[in-house]
Formats: C-alpha cells, sequence, structure tokens
C-alpha cells in the first residue's frame, strides 16, 4: 500500500516537471521548443523619442523584428539598445556599426560628410513636404544606382536595411514673418546642411543645436530656427518663439538603419530575410510616423498659444529666386567624388515630378 502510494506520489512530481519544462521551453515560442537567443545591439546618437527617424526605429523596426522572428523561426532576438550617443555620438554611428561596437545603428547622415548621396534631399529646397513620397524616391534612386548608394555602406563594412528622415522643415521665429524682406539681419539658425537655405534671404544664418535653442531664443542669439514642427514642439520652441511661418522648405531622408554586414552574414537565413523585409517596410514607416509627428506637433503649438503665418503671395517664388542653386553645388561635389551625381540628381527631380510635385523653382537645366 506504501509502496503504491509512493509510486503515486513520484508519477505526480514527474508530471508537474514535465509540465513545467515544456511550459518554459515551448510556452513563448508557440510549441516549437526552447528558441535560441541572438543578441543584437542597436543605436543611434540622437534619443527614441526626439527624432522621427529614430521613434520609428524604436517603435516599428525594433519590435516588429522581435516579433516576427519569435513568430516565424525558432530563434529569439533580445535587444541591447544604445540610444542618445550612449555608445557613439551623431558622428560616429555608422563607423561604429561598422567596428562592431553596434550591430545595428540608426545613423543620421547630416552629421556624416561622406554620406554625400544620403544628404541628396537637403539639396532640393522646397522638396516634397511628405516624408513617404522623399523616402520612397531615394529607395527608388538606390535601386536604380546601388554601386553609388551602397559604396558608402560598403566603406563602412555594414548593409543598409532601410531608409528614414524628418519631415517638413518650416521657419519658426519670434515674430511674424510673411514676406524675404522681414528676415534682414536676423538670426536664424539651423542645423548644417540647412544653413545654404538662408543664403541670400538676408538672414544671418547661425549652426544651432537644438538642445540649447530653448535658451538661446531666450537670451536674443537668435530669433529664428529652421525646424520641422515634432522637433519645435518637442523642445517646446513655441515658447520663446510663438510664430511659424510655412515656408514648406521639404522633408528630408536623412535617418538609414544599418547593419554590420559580418554580423548579418552570421545570421541565419530567416532572420537576415525578417531584417530585411522590416528595413523595407520601415522606409514607409518612418515616412508615415514623421508627418504624424509633425501634425501632432503643429496642433499642439497651435493649442499652446503658437501663431501660424503664411508667406503672402510671390514670396516662395522669390525665396526660390534668391538662394543659391545648391542642386547644383551638390551635383559638383558629389561628380568630384566619383559618383554619377548630375544623372542621380536629375533623375531624383524627374521622380519628384512625376509624383505631381511642382518645386517653385526647377533647377534641373541648370544642373
Amino acid at each position: 500500500m506504501k509502496a503504491k502510494k509512493l509510486v503515486a506520489i513520484i508519477t505526480t512530481m514527474v508530471l508537474v516537471i514535465t509540465m513545467g519544462v515544456c511550459m518554459t521551453s515551448c510556452g513563448d515560442n508557440g510549441g516549437k521548443g526552447e528558441a535560441e537567443v541572438i543578441e543584437l545591439r542597436i543605436g543611434s546618437g540622437h534619443s527614441e523619442t526626439g527624432m522621427p527617424y529614430n521613434v520609428a526605429a524604436n517603435d516599428f523596426f525594433v519590435k516588429e523584428v522581435e516579433k516576427r522572428v519569435a513568430e516565424r523561426t525558432d530563434y529569439e532576438i533580445k535587444w541591447i539598445t544604445a540610444w542618445s550617443g550612449s555608445v557613439a555620438k551623431l558622428a560616429e554611428v555608422g563607423d561604429a556599426v561598422g567596428a562592431g561596437l553596434l550591430d545595428v545603428g540608426a545613423v543620421c547622415s547630416a552629421f556624416n560628410s561622406n554620406m554625400i548621396l544620403q544628404n541628396l534631399t537637403y539639396n532640393v529646397p522646397f522638396n516634397s513636404p511628405d516624408l513617404v513620397t522623399v523616402n520612397k524616391i531615394m529607395e527608388q534612386l538606390s535601386e536604380e544606382y546601388p554601386e553609388d548608394f551602397n559604396k558608402v555602406f560598403d566603406d563602412m563594412n555594414s548593409i543598409c536595411l532601410g531608409i528614414g528622415g524628418v519631415g517638413c522643415y518650416q521657419l519658426i521665429t519670434t515674430m511674424p514673418v510673411d514676406e524675404i524682406s522681414d528676415l534682414k539681419n536676423v538670426g536664424v539658425a539651423a542645423a548644417g546642411p540647412n544653413l545654404p537655405m538662408l543664403k541670400g534671404t538676408g538672414a544671418v544664418p547661425i549652426q544651432g543645436d537644438l538642445t540649447e535653442a530653448y535658451t538661446s531664443f531666450q537670451t536674443g542669439v537668435y530669433d529664428g530656427w529652421v525646424m520641422y514642427p515634432a522637433s519645435s514642439d518637442g523642445y517646446k520652441l513655441y515658447e520663446v518663439a510663438p510664430y511659424q511661418t510655412n515656408l514648406d522648405l521639404g522633408a528630408v531622408s536623412c535617418g538609414y538603419i544599418t547593419v554590420n554586414k559580418d554580423k548579418f552574414n552570421e545570421l541565419p537565413k530567416e532572420v537576415q530575410e525578417i531584417l530585411i523585409e522590416v528595413g523595407r517596410e520601415y522606409t514607409v514607416e518612418s515616412g508615415v510616423i514623421a508627418n504624424e509627428m509633425d501634425e501632432k506637433g503643429l496642433q499642439h503649438m497651435v493649442d499652446n498659444g503658437l501663431t501660424v503665418v503664411e508667406m503672402k503671395p510671390g514670396e516662395k517664388e522669390k525665396y526660390a529666386e534668391l538662394i543659391p542653386n545648391m542642386a547644383k553645388s551638390w551635383v559638383e561635389d558629389a561628380n568630384k567624388a566619383g559618383y554619377n551625381g548630375t544623372e542621380i540628381m536629375k533623375r531624383y527631380i524627374e521622380l519628384l515630378k512625376e509624383t505631381g510635385y511642382e518645386l517653385p523653382r526647377d533647377r534641373s537645366e541648370e544642373l
């Protein structure tokens, strides 16, 4: 009798242990067995909440890769995040990926002078305000001119998975601006690639840094910023510069998801395929997110006292005539670096016009 009870107890214990093991190894992997964990380090110089291309990297790319790998493979992705320059500063992210300090990076091309082709859209003033459109054109160009567009990534021992960016650049100021003459002798800040957009306007271009923008407005260092609404709102610039003039200088593709080439080649094929798949979707999703962030940011600023100013009729066309031919300067730099600069810029403008968008001044014939 005692023996039978002992056998029953042991049998029960074995069943409990077996069930526990099954729950541990099978429960989170659709009953396929214990998943092999793959650790991937992803980072950027910007935070995961401030810039649209990074918001898309964190909220879409990271989560979708993790989800799809878990659902469709016998592997599990464990992300180790390094945002806000904790591993690499803005100008260092691409090289950090190539060196293996990061496996995946959200690279901001604006801070990398060697990414000439990836900075193309900064040199098309009054570009399309829709980042989805801009990203798609850049993706098409990279497919039509793969040797040109892949060279910088090859040099950095990396592969480009997707294209991100930021929304449409406007002008936020301490006073209303509805014609170009209002900018004469006014200090206006901008990120490096945007500074040429101020030449010829009479404004005093100042290299700016968003982290100190609020204080600089307060202390009178400058009275304007060339910035898209999402970040004007995020940095609360509307509190010290309560006017936004809709210059519609355009959205730009400037955030590139890259992966270390050696790390990529080590990954299982099905994981590689998911990275490529999600990267392509990121190109569209990052545009959608940037557009939404601009829309919500502008509305929030208006709700908190921002006044939106429209340029007087003909002023945008006047502005387009005043600023230098940035596209031509870009072409000269790209050609000098060994790229098909002239052909690529002309093709970009051609594809832009095919979407139905009209530039206030089409300078493709001057290239």
